[in-house]
């Protein structure tokens, strides 16, 4: 079955369900249930199919590949055969016959798509060539499970496999930190100024890379991916999970075609983390921690990054993260407590989204803290300006009366700039991150 990208109803992208099994007759049952749920595309991952010893076949026997795909033929979605070999965190593992093998599935098996990996390949347009001319449409890959090269390297590999001939360019690539998962997002344009109106799919895998398989409708993409029920590739998610998401997506774009995050601030142990998961659930936004995001970035828990560096530093680490996020969304973006100290990044949020403070007395805030260690702003630290020097036992009533005297403090510096921040103001207080969602969830920009 064909499918036309040029010819969609909606700039939404399509979702091709990655599809396992071990055997002709699990694959086949998988696929109908798929087909039940009406999904766009399956990829079928050949290389994870079992030997059948019963019968004496090899895993990688040619007739016995060719088994699933005539089992695939009836279903009224367009199927993609992908076989991926361990450097591209696949099962495959005789690289050396891997042309081979992919031209006999073209010559005699006749997926609607061919996926090649053209550093794999040996005579990676001589494979394109051949589907072609047997009414195969191909898309040409990349993957770089190690690190995400520099834009100008993705742009010429996506180059090569246009002049190739690939009817889809895909890059996939592991970020060592955010910013490569920024560029991704920004991939798709720059290889648009080169190659108008062409087909293109570029992720970031992992946790980190989550946002890239979400946004194929902002940057134009012609398709995302998702699993159909263990991932294949690091940060997939299901795809009625994904479907989901990109329907919100759809809808958000449709009202605010410019980025709108909700961004969630406050002080320490107000519930930003937590409330930011649960509202995930709810409205089916990816999600961007800033503190993880950074300690990934540093290999250093915050509180040893600020005893290193200072809060100054983290400051501007910080700010350039936040820069980055508000490019990337919409989505939810759980802030750091003192994101709203810097006026810049008071006007980039209000400017892109809609920022809602979380409040709690300084006694809610103690209570959710005391056994926490990872806190830069409540231990001592020469490089911390805020630091109270405690010679009290910790646990005497008259520590606890420090800390909380100290939070308090440091919650009336900060009082002023939440003020000036935040579109909607929640009292957290006894209440769980559930009721703290829904309260989120009917908020206006302003």
């Amino acid at each position: 079955m064909k499918y036309n990208f040029k010819n969609r109803r909606t700039a939404m992208p399509r979702v091709a369900v990655s599809l396992k099994g071990k055997n002709p007759a699990e694959i086949r049952s998988k696929s109908i249930v798929l087909s039940d749920h009406h999904v766009d595309m399956i990829e079928w991952r050949a290389d994870t199919i079992e030997a059948d010893i019963e019968r004496g076949i090899e895993r990688f026997d040619i007739d016995y590949m060719l088994e699933v795909l005539e089992g695939l033929e009836s279903l009224d979605v367009p199927v993609i055969f992908t076989l991926r070999t361990s450097n591209e965190g696949g099962f495959f593992d005789m690289t050396s016959k891997y042309d081979e093998v992919m031209k006999e599935i073209i010559m005699r098996g006749k997926p609607d798509f061919v996926d090649i990996e053209i550093e794999t390949a040996k005579d990676a347009e001589g494979l394109i060539k051949l589907a072609h001319e047997r009414g195969i449409d191909v898309i040409g890959s990349y993957h770089n499970f190690k690190e995400t090269p520099s834009t100008e390297i993705l742009l010429r590999k996506m180059v090569k496999m246009e002049e190739m001939g690939s009817d889809i360019v895909k890059v996939a690539c592991i970020p060592n930190e955010f910013s490569d998962v920024h560029r991704m997002t920004e991939l798709p344009n720059r290889y648009h100024e080169k190659c108008p109106d062409r087909n293109v799919v570029c992720i970031s895998m992992g946790e980190m890379g989550l946002a890239t398989r979400f946004y194929g409708e902002r940057n134009k993409q012609c398709m995302t991916y998702a699993s159909c029920d263990e991932a294949f590739a690091p940060g997939q998610v299901s795809y009625l999970y994904m479907r989901e998401f990109l329907d919100q997506i759809h809808e958000m774009l449709a009202v605010d075609p410019m980025t709108h995050n909700i961004y969630i601030c406050g002080f320490m142990g107000a519930g930003k983390t937590t409330t930011a998961k649960v509202l995930s659930d709810r409205i089916h936004l990816p999600v961007f921690e800033m503190d993880e995001i950074l300690e990934s970035k540093f290999h250093l828990p915050i509180s040893d990054y600020f005893d290193s560096y200072g809060e100054e530093r983290f400051r501007r680490e910080e700010s350039e993260l936040l820069k980055l996020i508000s490019e990337s969304g919409p989505a939810i973006v759980s802030c750091g407590g003192g994101i709203t100290l810097n006026e810049d990044n008071i006007e980039i949020m209000r400017e892109t989204g809609s920022v809602v403070v979380l409040e709690a007395t300084p006694e809610t805030i103690r209570e959710r803290t005391k056994d926490t260690f990872t806190r830069p702003l409540l231990k001592q630290s020469a490089n911390n300006e805020d630091d109270l020097e405690l010679f009290l036992p910790s646990n005497s009533l008259m520590f606890e009366k420090e800390m909380i005297s100290r939070i308090e403090k440091m919650m009336k510096r900060r009082e002023a700039s939440y003020k000036k921040a935040g579109n909607l103001f929640i009292q957290t207080d006894e209440k769980t991150p559930d009721v703290v969602a829904y309260e989120i969830i009917g908020i206006k920009k302003n």
